[in-house]
């Protein structure tokens, strides 16, 4: 517009309403935008309400958005809390300890969460606690000579791609107090010089939809790993649990579980807790298979596992407890096998369900000096290339001698031995046999109830079809003691008896 010919009055009454909103925003204050940010509480920290969403504590004087980055490299030690969701690009804790505190909400991260990255000596420490944090790609000390922590507490860190503990620096990661991680693979110091650690208990969980990897990757070693799970602790293994050189996984309560378990390289302690292979082929890499500790550790096989150790023994409670299971058409193989070995010892076993079978290439003992169970049911089968001891050895100078307590039972369940094995019910310790419920047990040999001279034996067959038969000869108290009490329907088969 032309104002020149306008009136004084009238061109000042015009100028001053076109700069009327021009003047209006610069006194009302506008809401910053959104970018890649610092979070940088101590700058203003009079304002900074340490809210996810303040723009007072942000360096940008927003919250990082959608694609966006957020940084935390203050050197400090707080607390950040969301009072709601939120959704940004890539977190990275370069040289913070913060814990979220999520407050029930879920925080989306659209690419990758860090912890301990970024310049050498970086100390980046993350807690989740109280919600969900989502993301792809979970680090934790991923440059040389940082380190990362990242603690899971009674919150859900979700990992669509990886969790990697200790690519290139030093990570740790704490899974505990109801925390669950959930990720496609597991690695633990996945490159050479790193260094991975990863903790789970009460009430901890971790799942893999793949494998699981300690000390390397899935293809190649890489530096130390170690996986531990105590009591209240889960950790479940989509494909591979898998320990290289530099890795070692100890289960001192909890469970594992896991398609296929292979420790051969590495080193596994299992002194507690229960290892549960599915399907899969389970291989610790020591000549024999040993399943012993102090807190009754457990290995099941189910479904088709397999356990192969052809050249060496299977001794479940050497000098300790242990606990061995083989169900659901599962398989383990080895030379002797051995339950309850030492004084002192605990052991048993369980062959449960058709196709399930433990299969015993030269002995079978037990309770040899100490206390061995092995039950056969439901169709499990059991045998023995060479004889079968029930309470093998006498304590001499103790009360406690070898107590073996063998149970078949069932339709199809079956205890025996091939070439010319024989079965001896209290050895020179103390034996029980029970067959029943349609249960067989069948010796190559002789059958000898009460063998030695301290030998104490007891068999008993009852139900319809169970039966205790001997390709030679049948002794109830041969040097020692022993009863054969047969009823309610059950047989015993021999070709030339003697008592």
């Amino acid at each position: 517009m032309n104002t020149s010919c306008l009136t004084p009055v009238l061109r000042s009454t015009l100028l001053k309403s076109s700069l009327a909103p021009l003047l209006l925003a610069a006194l009302i204050p506008q809401q910053a935008t959104a970018a890649s940010g610092y979070y940088q509480p101590a700058v203003n920290a009079v304002a900074c309400s340490d809210v996810f969403t303040d723009g007072d504590c942000w360096s940008t004087g927003a919250a990082p958005g959608a694609g966006e980055s957020a940084y935390f490299n203050n050197g400090l030690s707080y607390n950040l809390s969301f009072t709601a969701p939120a959704s940004f690009g890539t977190a990275k804790v370069y040289n913070d300890t913060v814990t979220w505190l999520l407050n029930g909400n879920t925080v989306t991260l659209t690419d990758y969460l860090y912890a301990g990255t970024g310049n050498i000596g970086n100390v980046g420490n993350l807690t989740l606690s109280g919600g969900t944090v989502s993301n792809s790609v979970g680090w934790i000390g991923s440059s040389s000579n940082t380190t990362g922590t990242i603690t899971v507490g009674n919150a859900a860190w979700n990992n669509s791609s990886n969790v990697i503990v200790g690519s290139y620096g030093t990570g740790t990661l704490n899974i505990n107090n109801g925390g669950a991680v959930t990720s496609n693979y597991g690695l633990l110091a996945t490159y050479g010089g790193s260094s991975g650690t990863a903790t789970v208990n009460n009430g901890g969980s971790w799942n893999t939809v793949s494998g699981l990897y300690v000390g390397g990757n899935n293809a190649n070693p890489g530096g130390t790993g170690g996986l531990t799970v105590h009591t209240g602790g889960s950790v479940d293994v989509g494909t591979e649990l898998k320990a290289w050189g530099g890795g070692t996984i100890n289960l001192f309560g909890g469970t594992i579980i896991t398609a296929d378990f292979n420790s051969s390289l590495g080193t596994f302690n299992h002194t507690g807790g229960i290892l549960t292979v599915d399907g899969g082929s389970y291989s610790d890499g020591a000549a024999d298979m040993v399943v012993n500790g102090t807190n009754f550790p457990r290995l099941e096989l189910i479904n088709g596992a397999e356990a192969n150790y052809a050249s060496g023994d299977a001794v479940v409670g050497d000098d300790e407890t242990g606990v061995l299971h083989i169900t659901t058409s599962s398989s383990a193989t080895n030379v002797n096998g051995r339950v309850g070995w030492q004084k002192d010892s605990s052991g048993t076993v369980r062959v449960r369900d058709a196709s399930s079978k433990w299969t015993n290439t030269s002995s079978l003992t037990i309770g040899s000096s100490g206390t061995g169970v092995l039950e056969i049911d439901n169709g499990g089968q059991v045998e023995s290339g060479g004889a079968v001891y029930l309470g093998r050895y006498d304590n001499a100078g103790t009360e406690d001698d070898g107590d073996g307590t063998v149970t078949v039972s069932g339709s199809d369940s079956k205890l025996y031995t091939t070439g010319s094995g024989s079965i001896n019910i209290g050895y020179a310790g103390d034996g029980a046999l029970t067959v029943e419920a349609g249960g067989v047990v069948e010796s190559a040999g002789n059958t000898y109830i009460g063998r030695g001279g301290s030998g104490a034996g007891t068999a008993t067959v009852t139900g319809a079809n169970s039966t205790l038969s001997s390709a030679s000869t049948l002794f109830v108290g041969y040097s020692g003691s022993g009863i054969l009490d047969i009823e309610s329907g059950g047989a015993a088969q021999v070709l030339m008896a003697a008592s």
